[in-house]
């Protein structure tokens, strides 16, 4: 078989014996077989009514030359993975006057496509035989590039064209490195990302080149700094995307494939952008939504109906069609549509081009008059903590970077996960109730390993234990050897906190108790061991310090750090945990107080907590709980059931129906009062879905046309 370079190819590849590969056609270059456009339904109302129609529309929309590229499933609709070779490369122009047409028509592999810088070329991947595919949008030039999966595609300031890509992907469509090749010269590779694995499907770029937008790895969406200097998560989902100029502006797409949720990182700011609202989506979900490479559009594909209940995006179906959108001048919404394709194939992994590249940034039209300010004009508060010397872990709460120095300079990430019940308050805290949030392995064994090489050790928190009630003991933190042996309890016993320690001869010691604890009030504890001495700071102020020469609760064989539980999860606390540092040193008692300052005035900003309403009403419509592993990787997800109001207890205004989302499934598991009696009345207690930005990416089930009615969240878990 001749070999894939750039020179001219034999019209037909054979399988070789034993390969994965079907047999593909590759035209020679300059002969490309001429390619008609699928036959067309009768359009819609409102539609284009011919193909010069649709182009104008495009350009209309865009107010330039645009091109769009998809991938067609040719058979039942249902491939939306691209895992088949049953599948045809389409394109869109809007300048030939052509609509919808086949840049490739040949059944064969075709993966994400991408449309290059200059728009006269795609890169695609044959996922099968893991290899990069470049051709010319009239379909001629098809040649491999290389072997991997691309990612993203990307133009210097000398204008060479750069692909990103990985190789050998991993589980759930992550590479374990990023690198990138010249288009036209691919032996020139340069090492990008290979701190995390990193996403195939929706990996951008900034314009300069510098940051990434991604998964790292999935669910954690987040921003990179290239190459390989930094990583600051913004929350879960997926097809995250970094807008195309150098604004940083950043989306996530959520849990219930409908909305974007936008990220400003220099404001904190954050806002949720539906995108079903394309005509003729009808309220289902969309998916593979993309930036195009100007800042102002983007594109997507749906409306997904396939099926019942959660996730029809697996379905695929023959209705899915490609849309354009652009964005208003503040980014809040999606102020204009246009539909590109009417084929009842399934149409899947869209890209979109338009020229010429833009020179406003997202930052700069957002500036619009009716944008929202920023949270406030105040002066920010003083850094927390207040010095970093040695510090070995941070997690102030999942909205922040939290990440550290490495030795060599570059940040390492903290993280933490949570278990059974526990999961994320509305500052993105940690909220513990019947559950339990513990440090990402890695993290913790690398920062008690310092601290025992120090031979000193400082543990920073913020806790606020939960009000109501008689509360029996609970552990807030726990360091242990490993999830059955403990060597510090950090915890709470009527209404004081108190700590144990495991001593040098093996047996635990006494209680010590450290101060007041008073439910429902935040504390900052400070907790620091050196040179046999114990001391404890609340609120800034010491409340004890004693000798203790044989603590040894950094021994030999710490590394597992644990909050709201002990680490075997007996003595579950309640409560609230933001602040987390550990420190390889003991901290003065000036970091202390200023640190505890810095706390004290960031939470002193924080919008009030969100007004409750008590009421009873009769459940009319709950979509059908998928078994968990039908939602993974996802481990939680929540039901959006539709409510009829019987009373109102408080005796306030409320709606007659209204949706709630409820926690169905958590750490993987249904929990057992997820299914609710239809046509039964219920007691909820409930506070506007819009107040709680933590919900941001979680996994939402609901059916189609659920977002008609008021929606709510039920915070009970």
């Amino acid at each position: 078989m001749a070999k894939i370079t750039g020179q001219p190819l034999p019209c037909i590849i054979r399988r070789l014996a034993g390969a994965a590969l079907l047999a593909i056609w590759l035209p020679q270059a300059g002969c490309a077989p001429e390619s008609m456009p699928p036959p067309r339904p009768a359009a819609p109302a409102g539609a284009a009514d011919t193909a010069s129609d649709a182009g104008a529309q495009l350009r209309e929309l865009t107010g330039a030359h645009a091109r769009a590229v998809w991938v067609q499933d040719l058979g039942d609709g249902t491939d939306t993975g691209l895992e088949s070779g049953n599948l045809r490369l389409m394109g869109f122009d809007s300048e030939d006057g052509r609509g919808e047409r086949a840049i490739l028509d040949q059944p064969a592999n075709y993966g994400r496509p991408l449309i290059m810088p200059r728009g006269d070329r795609v890169v695609f991947s044959d996922r099968r035989a893991r290899r990069i595919m470049l051709v010319h949008w009239d379909g001629t030039g098809l040649r491999a590039i290389r072997p991997g999966l691309a990612l993203a595609v990307w133009a210097d300031a000398a204008g060479r064209e750069w692909v990103y890509y990985g190789e050998e992907p991993g589980m759930q469509r992550l590479v374990p490195k990023v690198y990138r090749c010249l288009a036209d010269h691919p032996t020139t590779v340069e090492p990008v990302w290979e701190r995390t694995a990193a996403g195939l499907n929706n990996f951008q770029l900034s314009d300069d080149g510098r940051r990434a937008g991604g998964v790292f790895p999935w669910p954690e969406c987040g921003i990179a700094e290239l190459p390989d200097r930094g990583l600051r998560i913004f929350g879960k989902g997926c097809y995250p995307a970094l807008a195309p100029d150098d604004s940083g502006l950043f989306w996530i797409f959520d849990g219930a494939h409908r909305n974007l949720l936008f990220f400003r990182p220099d404001t904190d700011e954050r806002w949720r952008v539906p995108i079903n609202t394309a005509p003729e989506i009808g309220g289902y979900e969309v998916y593979y939504p993309r930036w195009s490479n100007h800042a102002r559009f983007m594109i997507m594909t749906g409306p997904f109906k396939v099926g019942t209940g959660d996730n029809r995006i697996r379905g695929g179906g023959l209705e899915v069609e490609v849309y354009a959108g652009r964005f208003g001048a503040d980014y809040r919404r999606v102020e204009a549509w246009r539909r590109l394709s009417f084929n009842r194939r399934g149409d899947f992994y869209p890209d979109l081009w338009v020229a010429p590249a833009p020179k406003q940034t997202a930052a700069e039209s957002s500036a619009a008059p009716d944008a929202p300010a920023p949270a406030s004009s105040a002066e920010p508060p003083p850094p927390w903590p207040a010095e970093r010397a040695r510090l070995e872990f941070i997690w102030e709460n999942r909205a922040r970077p939290n990440e550290i120095a490495g030795p060599d300079g570059a940040a390492l990430i903290c993280g933490v996960e949570p278990a059974g019940r526990a999961r994320y308050g509305r500052h993105f805290e940690m909220l513990i109730d019947r559950g339990a949030f513990h440090a990402l392995p890695a993290a913790a064994r690398r920062a008690l390993a310092a601290c025992r090489k120090a031979g000193a050790i400082t543990l920073e928190l913020v806790a606020v234990p939960a009000s109501g009630g008689p509360r029996p003991p609970g552990v807030i933190c726990a360091i242990g050897a490993n999830t059955q042996a403990w060597r510090l309890l950090l915890g709470e016993r009527d209404a004081r906190l108190a700590c144990l320690l495991r001593r040098k001869a093996g047996a635990p010691g006494g209680e010590i108790d450290l101060g007041p604890l008073p439910p429902g009030r935040p504390a900052h504890i400070s907790l620091s061991y050196t040179d046999g001495a114990l001391a404890c700071r609340l609120n800034g102020v010491e409340t004890i310090r004693t000798n203790l020469p044989d603590a040894d609760f950094i021994g030999g064989d710490s590394d597992f750090l644990q909050f709201g539980a002990a680490p075997d999860n007996t003595l579950q606390w309640s409560g609230l945990i933001e602040g987390v540092a550990l420190f390889s040193r003991a901290l003065t008692a000036e970091e202390a107080a200023r640190n505890y300052q810095a706390y004290a005035q960031k939470s002193a900003r924080r919008t009030p907590a969100p007004a409750v309403a008590m009421v009873d009403a009769r459940l009319t419509a709950a979509p059908d709980i998928p078994a968990p592993a039908e939602i993974a990787p996802y481990r939680r997800a929540l039901a959006v059931n539709r409510y009829q109001l019987v009373r109102a207890l408080d005796g306030a205004e409320f709606p007659a129906e209204f949706l709630a989302a409820e926690w169905v499934i958590m750490d993987g598991a249904v929990l057992p009062d997820a299914r609710r009696a239809p046509d039964r009345i219920y007691r909820l207690r409930l506070e506007s879905f819009d107040d709680h930005p933590e919900l941001e990416g979680e996994r939402l089930i609901m059916e189609g046309d659920a977002w008609a009615w008021p929606m709510y969240y039920t915070p009970d878990a």
